[in-house]
């Protein structure tokens, strides 16, 4: 849960001193990301996992 604020805090909130969420104002990433962004990435990561499970790998 704590990971999942961390992401939202660094690269969705958009913070009021530097205009910008902190991950874009480091250099990090040059996406504004949204929660939908965020929800697809978990959800390709659940079907990977799934899938490497199901081969074996």
């Amino acid at each position: 849960m704590i990971s999942l604020f961390m992401f939202y805090y660094n690269f969705i909130r958009i913070h009021q001193t530097i205009r910008r969420p902190p991950a874009m104002a480091a250099g990090i990433t040059d996406q504004l990301w949204s929660m939908s962004d965020l929800v697809a990435l978990i959800e390709s990561r659940e079907c990977e996992a799934a899938r490497s499970t199901e081969t074996g790998a």
